[in-house]
């Protein structure tokens, strides 16, 4: 007989399970139930809160650097009609540094910032940096045309 004809014949033969017991259910009067449930609240300690996440603004030194330029191209001046904005930031920079940045040098509200890592491009004699760059999105009715950028 084959191997899978030996296989066939154990799983012809499995043995049949035996039948389960019903297990019944005893329940018990309300007037025990409560003290029991009132011992276990008591016995629960009471879970402290956790205490709201504070976001804590850069120094003023590390704000005048986070911003290092201004991206002009075709598609950040179709952007900049929409009162969203680019800037090319420090590499480390974090979205709330880019923000309070911004919200700093050019007195306006931001309303989000998005950031993408840009990869240097590869030449002949080897490769250009990485760098980063950030979509700054302003409050409603806000722009930067008053300052040196702008649509």
């Amino acid at each position: 007989m084959s191997m899978f004809g030996k296989i066939k014949g154990l799983l012809k033969g499995k043995p049949k399970a035996a039948p389960v017991e019903e297990v019944k259910k005893v329940e018990k009067p309300e007037a025990e139930a409560k003290p029991v449930a009132a011992k276990k609240a008591a016995a629960a300690p009471a879970t402290p809160k956790p205490a709201p996440v504070e976001v804590k603004k850069p120094g003023e030194e590390r704000l005048s650097q986070v911003i290092l330029s201004t991206r002009m191209s075709e598609k950040s001046v179709r952007l900049a009609e929409q009162e969203q904005y680019v800037f090319e930031v420090l590499k480390d920079a974090t979205r709330n540094e880019v923000k309070y940045a911004v919200e700093k040098m050019f007195d306006v509200k931001v309303d989000a910032v998005r950031m993408t890592n840009v990869r240097g491009k590869v030449k002949r004699q080897g490769r250009r940096n990485d760098w980063s760059k950030a979509y700054v999105r302003l409050a409603p009715g806000q722009n930067l045309e008053g300052t040196e950028i702008g649509a």
